[in-house]
């Protein structure tokens, strides 16, 4: 996601913490979902997570949500007529995200998630970088195996 020879220091540093905390047991899937979105906040991709990626207004968060990789975020109900490959999300799984996301914010760390609400996640999230990148992952069956 970045070109070569193009010096990243926040994103150099945001692996470097990532796999010094892969070494110490347990959160490993959380530690990978944090760098994950930390990587697509620093590098301009972060999904639009609470207005309508369309039309900008405040998308409800107390139940199931649209998203759309394609258009890049959350889809209020007006804008989501006539598209094509919308993911249907739950709200544990908004909030998730925006929780992993979020970047001053240290809570992702208390979070648990169950593992249906990671298994959603990582969906949410391997199907959002395909459409980002162009292309399948090779990674997304091992990581889907990581549960919290």
């Amino acid at each position: 996601m970045t070109d070569d020879y193009d010096p990243h220091p926040e994103l150099f540093d945001a692996a470097d913490q990532t796999l010094s905390a892969l070494r110490s047991p347990g959160g490993m899937a959380k530690w990978l979902l944090r760098f994950e979105l930390t990587a697509l906040r620093l590098l301009g991709h972060l999904p639009s997570l609470a207005d309508c990626v369309e039309c900008g207004r405040p998308v409800e968060s107390g139940r199931r949500v649209h998203f759309s990789p394609l258009a890049g975020g959350v889809l209020c109900p007006a804008c989501r007529a006539g598209k094509k490959q919308v993911l249907s999300l739950s709200p544990e799984v908004l909030r998730a995200l925006i929780r992993f996301s979020e970047m001053r914010d240290e809570s992702w760390r208390e979070l648990t998630l169950e593992r249906g609400t990671h298994g959603e996640l990582r969906g949410v999230l391997n199907n959002y970088l395909v459409n980002l990148l162009g292309h399948r992952l090779i990674m997304p069956g091992y990581l889907m195996r990581l549960t919290p």
